[in-house]
């Protein structure tokens, strides 16, 4: 699949993509995760949905040689990917507003 840009997911798939809002223009890239499904990603991070192709776009006018959306063949834990944080645990006995843990 390396090189081909994949515009449309038949069935819902994770993966991650890059973070366009925060690209910095040295071609260091960072990634969140999310789910692809038809010609559409959703954020796992604020769930906004916004279109691969225009990604894409944005990816090929920057001219970012890494990736810009990479599927995974399986569903996996992407609390890091959405959280930016290998530490993130929700605890259920506390109050709601304290559950989020860093």
């Amino acid at each position: 699949m390396d090189g081909v840009k994949k515009m449309w997911y038949e069935k819902p798939t994770q993966v991650r993509f890059i973070d366009i809002w925060n690209y910095t223009g040295d071609n260091k890239v960072a990634y969140i995760g999310g789910v692809a499904y038809k010609d559409e990603l959703i954020c796992g991070v604020c769930g906004e949905v916004f279109s691969i192709p225009e990604l894409y776009d944005l990816v090929d006018e920057w001219k970012i040689s890494a990736p810009a959306v990479v599927p995974y063949d399986t569903w996996i834990d992407l609390s890091e990917e959405i959280t930016g944080s290998p530490s993130y645990k929700v605890s259920y006995d506390t109050e709601p507003e304290d559950n989020l843990n860093w």
